[in-house]
């Protein structure tokens, strides 16, 4: 797992970030992801986002922390956020993975 992912490059971290979302490594992904140092739906040098990445290896854990990090991300961008006292499915998914 990545500790400090802000010592790291920003072509670092998102090579990282697809080769955690090949072997199914969910924390580190989740790590990534709310560092904000990634782009979520960027392609590699194959063509694959870190999504597609993690489904073709079968690793459903680690395709939701996508998932859920990519409706979060929306979501803000519409100016929705979580009420108080609840939360989305994405928002607990993120939470707890790993």
């Amino acid at each position: 797992m990545i500790n400090n992912v802000h010592a790291l490059s920003d072509r670092d971290n998102q090579r990282k970030f697809w080769e955690a979302a090949a072997r199914g490594d969910s924390a580190t992904v989740r790590v990534f992801v709310l560092s904000g140092k990634v782009d979520i739906d960027a392609r590699n040098g194959e063509g694959f986002t870190a999504y597609s990445l993690a489904t073709r290896g079968g690793h459903v854990n680690t395709a939701l922390v996508i998932l859920a990090a990519k409706n979060t991300a929306y979501a803000s961008t519409l100016g929705l956020s979580v009420s108080a006292g609840q939360e989305t499915v994405e928002a607990v998914v993120l939470r707890k993975s790993g």
